[in-house]
């Protein structure tokens, strides 16, 4: 079996270039969770530290 050197680049060019959309995609998505949790984390501890001085007074 005879490959060509450039078949063969092409090919992985190819492979590559419909991986890597696929996982930036995934890590994208994961990002914006990762956020969104964040961002829920600091209202629930800010409205906490609202609650606690509200009631102090």
């Amino acid at each position: 079996m005879h490959f060509n050197i450039g078949d063969i680049i092409f090919q992985v060019v190819f492979l590559i270039s419909l991986v890597v959309p696929i996982v930036l995609i995934i890590l994208f998505i994961t990002y914006l969770t990762k956020q969104r949790q964040q961002t829920n984390r600091i209202e629930e501890k800010l409205d906490q530290l609202l609650k606690d001085k509200n009631s102090t007074k």
